[in-house]
């Protein structure tokens, strides 16, 4: 297979450094690049794939007038969150948002599926908690 190669990047040199100190053992800078510009692109095509159906979504409710009331959406992920504290998994302190939103059911899921990606991406961090 023919390769490419991704444009050397110019950094103080306090930078470079502090990123040498974050290498796993065994791991070369250049596979630290490759790894932090695919995590990128992957960040960057999850994004523009979430925005696309929220659009998407956004058009079909607007089309059919059917929309999920947002304090249902709220309600849901407010569960979620308790459930996450009641386990012991929450640290920061209880704080109010208040707003008003009209959503569809596509969006609805959208949501609850970034909050269930996050919520397992940080408790599978270092420490394992939020």
């Amino acid at each position: 297979m023919n390769t490419a190669t991704i444009p050397p990047v110019r950094v103080e040199p306090e930078f470079r450094a502090e990123v040498a100190s974050v290498l796993a053992e065994g791991e070369s800078l250049s596979e630290f690049v490759e790894a932090s510009v695919r995590a990128s692109v992957e960040r960057w095509r999850f994004q523009a794939e979430f925005i696309a159906r929220g659009l998407r979504s956004r058009e079909e409710a607007r089309r059919t007038g059917d929309y999920v009331a947002a304090d249902d959406v709220v309600a849901t992920l407010q569960r979620k969150l308790d459930a996450a504290r009641w386990l012991g998994q929450e640290t920061f302190e209880d704080s109010q948002v208040t707003f008003r939103v009209r959503l569809t059911f596509e969006a609805e899921a959208d949501l609850e599926r970034l909050f269930d990606f996050v919520l397992d991406r940080e408790l599978a961090g270092d420490g394992g908690d939020l």
